[in-house]
């Protein structure tokens, strides 16, 4: 048996979800590209050549007269210096600074508009498609500190007063920001068409083997007056911990594909003796099994139903910067409730069992004398050299992607990055740019949220790339 697991782990091991970072809500361009899309025209150095401006990321940025880290930079510019890119590669780009050409790594750069000079003055009310980051500056880098400034719930009404092709300007307590264009949308506000005919949905109850149904939850759970999660109109009428128990009468699917459990609670929380009313519980944190001991192996195998493996030694990938353990396998978007701790890039891990929940694969690792935690395996990888893996199987377990015949297909001039992630984000970028021209075989495509993709098989391994990037 133990031999049959990791076999099958070795098959179906890794794709990675949206989780440890941010929500995939914007798309990065790392390196710039040729923003007015021409052909790519590269130097004797393999440098491309581009004339564009870029701004400083952070305060104390180098610029040396070669390209290198060694010895003192030749100058010196703060957060938001404006520099106009004569020429870049994979690690270095070529500026012209108050009429001098220095080298300054890439990634300390960005095409992103900081100043604002290129955006189109407006005055229009939006609304927010899902969670979104309201920021300081109209750019996602990670090296800009307390960039994000609040979160905004999915259906938020904004005001915005500017636009560019990638980010809207808003005003919000008075004050100016930015959020990402891929998250705001014009029109009506999010209803409850999502829940239209909710009732007799849960009338029906054909998603419950029987009723009713003491089931345990996995991690921190609101219960809501509606089967939604939009807080601009599910009211959050309490809150269940890791643990709990609850009486599930029916189980529902709604419009939108969620899966939502009908509870009963009281009309009045602070009389027992109250009638009870319908409430409703996401059906996706709730488990038939109750929540284990983390200190006790057999136990967390009998609760969740775990297969034990032999010890098999992973790590966390170099591309990744952390990732949560958990006390529970349950990994809610955004809930940190049932986090124990987090495992750093590349650090190693003893994995001593395997299991799933209703989405995801996940492992048991030993923390020695601390006991037994659950690591989504998505984010781990066999590969002694810390690259991530993907294989098909676990690509299409995404939301809108399908397999397809294969075909080739050809990387327009603007280049294309590989990732490990359909959300196209940058912490999962594995690095490498395929030049315009490449070839590259096509296995699968879709729609993944707001982003058109491609999977690729390169090899015996396979990325995602930007499916706009392709022809």
């Amino acid at each position: 048996m133990k031999k049959r697991i990791f076999a099958l782990l070795l098959a179906g091991l890794l794709a990675v979800s949206a989780v440890a970072c941010n929500k995939p809500e914007e798309n990065p361009d790392l390196t710039g590209g040729d923003s007015n899309g021409t052909s790519v025209v590269t130097d004797a150095d393999g440098y491309t050549v581009v004339n564009e401006t870029v701004y400083s990321l952070t305060n104390n940025l180098n610029l040396r007269s070669e390209a290198s880290t060694v010895g003192e930079a030749a100058a010196k510019v703060d957060f938001g210096a404006v520099m106009t890119r004569l020429k870049y590669d994979d690690v270095w780009s070529v500026v012209n600074y108050e009429g001098q050409e220095y080298y300054v790594m890439s990634e300390y750069i960005t095409t992103d508009d900081l100043a604002g000079s290129s955006f189109t003055p407006c005055n229009k009310e939006m609304h927010t498609t899902s969670d979104a980051n309201v920021r300081k500056y109209p750019t996602i880098s990670s090296y800009v500190e307390n960039n994000v400034v609040k979160t905004l719930i999915k259906g938020t009404t904004v005001t915005v007063i500017g636009e560019n092709d990638a980010w809207y300007k808003i005003t919000l307590d008075g004050k100016q920001y930015y959020i990402s264009a891929s998250v705001l949308d014009d029109g009506t506000i999010p209803s409850l068409n999502d829940i239209e005919g909710y009732e007799s949905k849960f009338a029906n109850n054909n998603l419950l083997d029987e009723s009713p149904k003491v089931m345990y939850v996995t991690s921190s759970l609101r219960i809501r007056k509606y089967p939604s999660a939009v807080d601009a109109y599910s009211t959050v009428l309490d809150s269940l911990k890791a643990g709990d128990t609850v009486t599930v009468y029916s189980v529902a699917r709604m419009n939108n594909g969620e899966k939502w459990a009908q509870i009963k609670i009281n009309e009045d929380p602070n009389d027992p003796a109250s009638s009870l009313i319908p409430a409703y519980v996401s059906y996706d944190y709730l488990s038939e099994t109750k929540v284990g001991n983390n200190k006790n192996l057999d136990s967390l195998l009998e609760a969740y139903n775990f297969k034990e493996i032999d010890d098999l030694t992973m790590w966390v990938p170099k591309t990744i910067s952390s990732v949560n353990v958990r006390t529970t396998p349950s990994a809610p978007e955004g809930d940190i409730s049932n986090r124990y701790k987090s495992l750093k890039s590349e650090e190693e891990v003893t994995v001593v069992a395997l299991g799933q929940d209703k989405y995801a694969d996940w492992c048991i690792i030993s923390l020695g004398e601390d006991g037994f935690y659950f690591v989504s395996i998505e984010y781990l990888t066999t590969d002694e050299n810390k690259e991530a893996m993907l294989t098909l199987n676990s690509a299409l377990k995404y939301d809108g992607i399908e397999e397809c015949e294969a075909v080739e297909k050809t990387v327009k001039d603007t280049g294309a990055y590989y990732y490990i992630n359909p959300a196209l984000t940058s912490t999962y970028l594995r690095g490498e740019k395929l030049e315009a021209g490449t070839t590259v075989t096509i296995v699968a495509e879709g729609t993944y949220k707001t982003y058109e993709v491609c999977l690729v098989k390169d090899g015996a391994n396979y990325w995602f790339i930007d499916a706009n990037k392709v022809q």
